[in-house]
């Protein structure tokens, strides 16, 4: 049977066809399972973040006690609203990059809030098209 197999071109096109098939649908199961790893996660802090901001709109603060764990709770949201902010920015200035082949013009101001802006400015600034100054804000 085996010879009868090595001589069958036909045949081994198949074999080879599955055979690298069965590799994209390795890589296809360990990439699902990637992603629902992420999702579980963001399920999770989902869940933590609507417990904690519940927690602060139930809570009657009386103590010391519980006015330090409102801060926290409180802090952490605010951490975990600007973080999420902050990453559709990015996305977005990227997206607008690759449609323009520009960075967007930005008030200095904005684009480094809360940090004021420093000596980062010309290297993000600069173009990596042309590889000018372009100026990303008015000056």
């Amino acid at each position: 049977m085996d010879t009868l197999e090595a001589q069958s071109g036909e045949l081994q096109a198949h074999l080879a066809e599955m055979t690298r098939l069965r590799a994209l649908q390795g890589d296809a199961n360990a990439k699902i399972e990637e992603y629902r790893k992420a999702l579980g996660k963001a399920q999770n802090d989902y869940v933590q973040q609507k417990s904690l901001e519940q927690e602060l709109l139930e809570g009657h603060p009386r103590n010391d006690a519980d006015y330090a764990r409102w801060k926290a709770a409180a802090l952490s949201l605010w951490r975990s609203y600007f973080a999420n902010v902050y990453q559709d920015a990015v996305t977005l200035r990227q997206a607008y990059f690759f449609e323009t082949g520009e960075f967007p013009l930005v008030d200095p101001d904005a684009l480094f809030y809360p940090m004021r802006p420093s000596h980062t400015w010309r290297r993000i600034c600069t173009s990596p098209r042309t590889n000018s100054g372009t100026r990303c804000g008015p000056g």
